[in-house]
């Protein structure tokens, strides 16, 4: 049945803020009586990651087919944007106003532009709603939102202008003093430059009697190409992409290049922490924190935790443990690697998923796209 609800009463939902990504939904369930099956109530909307929000229900279920046996719970996007990848969850609290150990949602979705909504069709039995949820013919919903693109990275990257002095610097070869062999690759350097920008590469390249002027140095453990992005942000403070020199991870490129791109910052991650190059560590960072995968998520949480990146790998964990991720992410290469190196992890995603499914009300799996228009609501 299309939507048909009329009533414009404003006291059907409140939507009050619980945290910086959370929102609470108050719906007054006396209304439920007045209702059809298949019409809709629809917050006013909220601010989250950057983006407008609504949270619509359809109280009796949003098809005749259920017989008006479930509530619907769908979150629908206003903003005028485009390809908004988030992960998001519906919690119902109980009549004393703890959150439902049983009764949450979890999962993973892009939405592809305003006006689309994803949800779950059958989030609840009616008469479960009603014995354990609805206290003075109100229940409350609390939906919390992760938005997985630039605007809700945590991660701030301090400016820098040392690229306009020092820019040109890398490709004067007549000056340098220090070579390094990586596999094989020659690259030319300058002493002073390394050891100004890295604590290690000082200790390493002043910590050591040399009776010449140049020395050569031997680098057996990385990929000349991650060297020669590590040497670019030294003399630069940038990254290769950002100057063109390969294509950048947020482009328009396909998923191979991408997932190429991914794996590149991985190696160029380790290799700052290694260099204790601070900054560019939170580049790296900032640019896996938007590109989480299923293909690359199990190699960027090994990372994360072995090198020391917490709000990386609370993104990975939040992301695996969304039953139908994990299952495709158990599948990848990078899951037997981060089963090997860092087992307590896998414990940690399985805990978390265990904590979030559902074992008392049936409910699908999966969300399922919005049948309605947010733009249509009350």
């Amino acid at each position: 049945m299309a939507s048909t609800a009329t009533n414009h009463d404003t006291s059907i939902t409140k939507i009050s803020k619980v945290s910086s990504g959370s929102h609470r939904c108050e719906i007054d369930f006396s209304q439920v009586e007045k209702i059809d099956i298949g019409s809709y109530i629809t917050s006013p909307t909220f601010p989250a990651g950057g983006h407008e929000w609504s949270i619509t229900c359809y109280p009796l279920g949003n098809k005749e087919s259920a017989n008006g046996t479930y509530l619907s719970l769908f979150l629908d996007l206003h903003s005028d944007s485009k390809d908004v990848s988030v992960i998001f969850d519906f919690n119902l609290l109980h009549t004393d106003g703890r959150p439902s150990a049983t009764q949450l949602n979890r999962t993973s979705h892009v939405f592809e532009k305003s006006g689309y909504g994803w949800g779950w069709p059958q989030f609840i039995r009616v008469e479960d709603l009603k014995e354990t949820y609805v206290v003075h013919d109100h229940f409350v919903v609390v939906c919390t939102i992760t938005v997985l693109n630039a605007s809700s990275c945590p991660l701030t990257v301090p400016p820098s202008d040392l690229h306009l002095h020092f820019g040109k610097l890398l490709e004067d070869r007549e000056n340098a003093d220090v070579t390094f062999d990586v596999d094989g690759e020659l690259f030319h350097a300058h002493r002073l430059v390394l050891a100004t920008r890295s604590p290690v590469f000082k200790a390493e390249l002043y910590g050591m009697m040399h009776e010449h002027n140049s020395m050569n140095i031997k680098i057996q453990d990385m990929d000349p190409l991650v060297f020669r992005s590590l040497l670019h942000f030294i003399y630069t403070d940038s990254l290769p992409d950002e100057d063109g020199e390969f294509d950048d991870a947020d482009g328009d490129c396909d998923s191979s290049l991408m997932t190429d791109n991914i794996l590149m910052t991985q190696h160029l991650l380790v290799a700052a922490d290694r260099y204790a190059l601070d900054r560019l560590k939170l580049m790296c960072e900032a640019k896996l924190y938007k590109n989480v995968t299923v293909e690359t998520v199990a190699t960027t949480l090994a990372i994360a935790e072995q090198h020391n990146c917490s709000q990386l790998k609370e993104v990975c964990v939040e992301f695996a443990a969304v039953s139908e991720n994990y299952t495709k992410i158990a599948l990848t290469d990078g899951y037997d690697h981060l089963k090997l190196s860092c087992p307590l992890i896998i414990e940690e995603v399985q805990n978390k998923i265990n904590q979030i499914s559902i074992e008392s009300v049936p409910c699908e799996e999966f969300g399922t796209e919005s049948p309605h228009r947010p733009d249509e609501s009350l």
